[in-house]
């Protein structure tokens, strides 16, 4: 099933030849393996909490015998929720005993309070609609979310067809330019500039075919952890894990294509602080300028 587990399709490592999980006779997943996204198919470490390339979160379940949930099965978490139906106490004061002892004048006093509320409230009930629409009408224009700072220079350190495309960036870059950066490979994809990013062979494979419909740039602050992404299952399964060692160590990313839509992209960024930070994703309907005012 193709990493999968062919049973009830729980991520297998990355590298097994196993076709089940380790409920049904496969291998245990550890906090070392890579596994592929349930949503998008890329390839991710196990104990990971979103996913880097589509942002989907992750949550550990049904944890193996004698290991914690988190680096072993993952799954796509759920975007619905129950909520538990409200349960009302009974009550024992002396107005419900009075009221169960004389249900017709509790009838009486209820429909004479619901009455005059109805009438002295009616004019109060029609007043929040004028004061909304009045404040509606002077909501301003938000502003622009592209950032003021320049891009940083940058550089390719490398592209293969169906690959992220790794850049590497001066090691004091901002968060600010980071961001900035990040606006400027939105512009050139969106636009099909790809030569202006030092992207000079096809990013994907559409149907068998090259194509520049998808694909992942990631950026690193400095080249000491930009080869991680491109460690081989053989030397993952040899226990070697890049220079940097466990874990991403990137500090933004850009993406396109989701859902197998061109047009359906995200960026996000990794703070100096750590902090996981979404820049911009498809669902602001932004569009890139006209030729000439890029």
């Amino acid at each position: 099933m193709g990493n999968f587990c062919g049973k009830c399709g729980t991520p297998l490592p990355v590298g097994s030849d196993a076709d089940s999980c380790w409920r049904h006779g496969g291998p245990q997943l550890t906090t070392e393996s890579k596994i592929r996204c349930p949503s998008c198919k890329e390839i991710i470490f196990a104990d990971a909490k979103k996913c880097r390339f589509c942002g989907e979160a992750m949550i550990a379940r049904d944890a193996s015998p004698g290991q914690a949930a988190t680096g072993n099965e993952f799954i796509a978490q759920a975007r619905t929720s129950s909520l538990p139906q409200p349960v009302v106490p009974k009550s024992n004061s002396a107005g419900s005993q009075w009221m169960r002892r004389h249900p017709i004048l509790a009838l009486g006093v209820a429909f004479v309070g619901l009455l005059c509320i109805s009438i002295l409230g009616l004019d109060s009930v029609r007043e929040p609609a004028a004061t909304v629409q009045e404040v509606t009408t002077t909501i301003p224009n938000p502003p622009s979310t592209t950032p003021l700072a320049p891009p940083p220079k940058f550089r390719v350190y490398r592209a293969k067809t169906d690959e992220a495309v790794s850049y590497v960036v001066p090691v004091q870059t901002t968060d600010e330019e980071l961001k900035s950066l990040l606006w400027f490979f939105r512009r050139k994809v969106r636009t099909g500039q790809f030569k202006e990013l030092g992207i000079t062979r096809p990013t994907s494979k559409q149907w068998g075919e090259d194509s520049y419909l998808s694909g992942s740039l990631i950026v690193y602050r400095g080249a000491k952890c930009a080869s991680e992404e491109y460690i081989s299952d053989q030397e993952l399964n040899q226990g070697y894990l890049g220079p940097c060692g466990y874990g991403d160590h990137s500090d933004a990313g850009y993406q396109w294509g989701l859902s197998g839509d061109s047009q359906e992209d995200s960026a996000d960024i990794r703070t100096k602080d750590g902090e996981f930070m979404v820049v911009f994703n498809y669902k602001d309907n932004w569009q890139p300028p006209r030729q000439g005012n890029d």
